[in-house]
């Protein structure tokens, strides 16, 4: 049998580099360019799942991150592993006044929310 697991890649730019995030599997790396960023993430999420296959985690590790599997009658039995696909991601933003310790459930004078960018992904 052949696995075949999709993950998701952000890219995000930390001063003169390129960091690349696997959020679902909670890994990263990083690179001078996207394409580098990208290519280190796909080598650190390999060793990642190689390891956790070696310690018999796999399917554990996979499914706690929300991922779902699927066999497929092939020449070769696959069985293919998809990341869970948001409904929304928004980009909220917190004003916390000077010395104000709240809970995000506090809706007091020294806190203020808005969302300041939303899009919508379908699978």
């Amino acid at each position: 049998m052949r696995r075949q697991i999709q993950f998701t890649c952000q890219l995000f730019r930390e001063e003169d580099q390129i960091v690349s995030l696997c959020p679902d599997l909670n890994v990263s790396s990083f690179g001078e360019t996207p394409a580098e960023a990208e290519a280190a993430l796909q080598e650190a999420v390999a060793l990642f799942l190689e390891e956790c296959e070696r310690m018999s985690t796999l399917n554990e590790v996979l499914e706690e991150a929300g991922h779902h599997s699927e066999r497929r009658e092939t020449p070769v039995l696959i069985e293919e592993w998809t990341p869970p696909r948001p409904l929304e991601i928004s980009h909220l933003e917190l004003s916390l006044a000077q010395n104000h310790c709240c809970s995000l459930s506090d809706t007091g004078p020294g806190l203020r929310a808005r969302r300041f960018h939303r899009s919508a992904h379908s699978r």
